[in-house]
């Protein structure tokens, strides 16, 4: 198979690659049954390889399943349309199989986002990257972009813009970079009609065959005498129409706070990601607990105890959120910080009270405020109250947020609430719990 690629432009605006590849195995003799069997081994040889890849490959056969017995039943049906064989879903299926072999860190296939009215066929790199596999041949693609396809056909640049829309309304904070993959090419004038919508395009690109090209002046033609618009130009078919998507709304900050507080909050939510987090309670522990600043080689009484500091000898969790703590502003809300402080006073020793201290003096506390979308929030086991107002805050202040949490964050992934998070292990305070004189033995 060959795979071209390039670096991303340093452009950030530019959220959405389009790669194009083509596959060098030669189905051409096969028909469309054979090349749904193979592709079936494919997928249950990949899963064998590489174990986490075993679950969506598992997604995948499924579909490929479905495919095959559809193939099967009709096979041999003397009724069935030929359209029916040759236009299956192994092109499309093959393909989102070469894409998940060409990713890193696949967490789902073929993943109904409901919410938006997508489907993100692979999502990757820890769900930063959302990728999308189309294998219609470019000219049909180019002819339903100009606005001569059948009726109830998407143009696939319209398509591509929503994805990049969507993208920002997954997460304000940290948008998921969209990747559409062609399987056959791209025309030269839909290559360009997507960048100048800063999407890159990068693969091999294809004139409009002459076809074509008679369609579309037939359609210019019957058009060119109800408008005198630019829109006439069949390469400006495929503009997108203006989307009616707006990002999630917050709770009044000016209505509800003091100035001060609002003008604080909204300073906040001006700074760019990478120079601000949010500090969780469990995050701020970890940070000041004796078994993650030398205590670990400790013995305690208390099996739990026994089991972080067994981990943290084997991985400390403060490599994971030190180098994001280091050159941000540390931003909280009251109520973290309230509980904080509580489990300070009655579970910490004399040096983690100093320690806490210090983190203190380091932190931006703010006023609660929780943003609407983490307030539709429905309560579950994992989903309390407490949670909601911190993780919401969170939110609110377009942060991404440091927390053990992970139960939460899962919680509210089913909600479809996909929070920006940083995960790391959590710790207990631990240095009044410690057997003095009684070290691990190693």
């Amino acid at each position: 198979m060959c795979f071209r690629t390039r670096t991303l432009s340093s452009k950030k605006y530019q959220i959405c690659y389009l790669i194009t590849y083509r596959s060098n195995k030669n189905y051409g003799n096969m028909d469309e049954l054979e090349k749904a069997q193979n592709l079936l081994a494919e997928t249950a040889q990949l899963a064998k390889s590489d174990p986490t890849l075993i679950r969506v490959c598992q997604k995948l056969s499924r579909k490929i399943k479905a495919d095959l017995q559809f193939l099967q039943r009709h096979r041999h049906k003397t009724n069935t349309n030929t359209h029916d064989l040759t236009s299956s879903n192994v092109p499309y299926l093959s393909g989102v199989l070469r894409v998940i072999k060409e990713s890193n860190q696949v967490q789902d296939v073929i993943c109904d986002m409901r919410k938006y009215g997508i489907i993100a066929d692979v999502i990757c790199d820890n769900g930063k990257t959302w990728k999308k596999v189309i294998a219609r041949n470019p000219q049909s693609l180019h002819l339903i972009w100009a606005g001569k396809g059948q009726y109830g056909t998407k143009d696939v640049v319209k398509k591509a813009c929503k994805y990049a829309d969507c993208a920002k309304l997954h997460s304000e904070i940290s948008p998921p970079q969209v990747v559409c993959v062609f399987c056959n090419g791209v025309t030269y004038d839909m290559a360009e009609a997507l960048e100048s919508k800063g999407i890159l395009v990068d693969g091999e690109r294809v004139d409009v065959s002459q076809e074509v090209i008679d369609k579309l002046v037939g359609v210019f033609s019957e058009s060119s005498d109800d408008s005198d618009s630019d829109d006439n130009d069949y390469r400006s078919f495929g503009a997108p129409n203006q989307m009616n998507l707006s990002p999630p709304s917050s709770l009044s900050i000016a209505e509800a706070l003091p100035l001060d507080q609002a003008k604080c909050i909204e300073e906040i939510r001006e700074l760019p990601s990478y120079e601000k987090v949010f500090l969780d309670i469990t995050t701020m522990l970890v940070y000041i607990s004796d078994v993650c600043n030398g205590g670990c080689e400790f013995e305690f009484t208390e099996k739990i105890l026994l089991e972080q500091a067994a981990a943290e000898r084997r991985g400390s969790a403060l490599k994971t959120i030190s180098p994001n703590m280091t050159d941000r502003l540390l931003v909280t809300c009251q109520s973290a910080m309230d509980d904080y402080w509580g489990i300070v006073n009655v579970m910490a020793g004399e040096e983690e009270t100093r320690r806490a201290r210090e983190l203190s003096d380091r932190i931006t506390v703010v006023a609660d405020t929780m943003s609407a979308r983490f307030a539709s929030l429905a309560a579950s086991g994992q989903i309390k109250e407490r949670s909601k107002v911190i993780f919401g805050t969170a939110d609110c202040l377009k942060c991404e947020i440091l927390t053990s949490n992970e139960g939460f964050v899962r919680a509210a992934a089913a909600q479809d609430i996909h929070i920006p998070a940083i995960l790391h292990q959590p710790r207990a305070l631990s240095e009044q719990k410690k057997v003095q004189g009684s070290k691990h033995s190693q």
